[in-house]
């Protein structure tokens, strides 16, 4: 799941033409996905960490108006790889989102556009981005678009972050508990904190 901002990395390497670019990139094993809510009695917090092997992707961008078009760029993350940090809110997670039946998180990625108009990144500088995604959940897709911020801390070393809230109701998922007793709100919190470094 942490893998899955790191196409935005693509914004460094502006060019004058809708040539393809293909990056390569490492993902740091800090990187984390968090995932909050609240039930009737507790708030809980999941986290997901993965180590992830190199990777390249492909974008296309239009030197205009600076939007980056994906192809083939999609993530899959395993669903149980979400821990609560409680056996039991762990357990009724996965239960939740039908793990056993759908094993991966599905992350499609369509485009994204920077909310900036600078050429260069600047070190130690935040920048802005919505990425149009397509997530799927428990087998049921949805399109979001995620706010993205990108801060360069070195020539090669980049951070990402996001937040977003989603609900489970528009995944058409019924939130598990036990006996029914606890009661889980509908809106859950995604974060994001990922380091990568690119090279060519």
């Amino acid at each position: 799941m942490t893998r899955l901002f790191l196409l935005l990395i693509v914004f460094l390497f502006k060019s004058d033409s809708n040539t393809p670019v293909k990056i390569a990139y490492q993902i740091d094993e800090k990187s984390q996905l968090l995932l909050s809510g609240e039930t009737n009695l507790q708030e809980y917090q999941c986290s997901c960490s993965e180590k992830f092997s190199p990777g390249i992707f492909e974008a296309e961008i239009n030197p205009s108006s600076g939007l980056i078009r994906f192809s083939n760029a999609a993530l899959q993350v395993r669903t149980k790889q979400l821990d609560c940090h409680d056996f039991i809110i762990t357990h009724y997670m996965h239960k939740s989102l039908l793990a056993e039946k759908f094993p991966f998180i599905h992350v499609q990625f369509i485009a994204a556009q920077p909310l900036h108009t600078d050429k260069q990144l600047i070190t130690g500088k935040v920048y802005n981005y919505n990425v149009t995604t397509v997530i799927t959940l428990a087998g049921v897709s949805r399109t979001h678009i995620l706010p993205v911020q990108l801060t360069r801390l070195n020539k090669q070393l980049y951070k990402l972050t996001s937040s977003k809230e989603l609900t489970m109701t528009e995944f058409n998922i019924k939130v598990k508990t036990p006996l029914n007793i606890v009661k889980a709100e509908d809106k859950v919190l995604i974060r994001f904190s990922i380091q990568a470094t690119t090279g060519n």
